[in-house]
């Protein structure tokens, strides 16, 4: 038997459609930073900074976010 807490893993599936992309980011904790050009996920371990332009946080549920816009970086903290 298995003991200790359920951590969700972390997943990101990216999509990039002409200029505009598309995120989609499971195991997040929290947002710590949210601007049209900048968006600090808090994960389990660690976070992801997303830099670009015309950001928007479309979903927000469930340990999970998408997010629109034109992503220009990834980046794991």
């Amino acid at each position: 038997e298995k003991q200790g807490r359920n951590i969700s893993p972390f997943y990101l599936e990216l999509t990039k459609i002409g200029a505009k992309s598309r995120a989609f980011i499971s195991g997040v904790r929290s947002v710590e930073e949210f601007s049209s050009e900048r968006i600090v996920l808090k994960l389990y371990k660690g976070a992801l900074k997303i830099s670009g332009t015309g950001l928007l946080l479309s979903v927000y549920e469930n340990r999970s976010v998408e997010i629109c816009g034109e992503i220009f970086s990834l980046e794991i903290l």
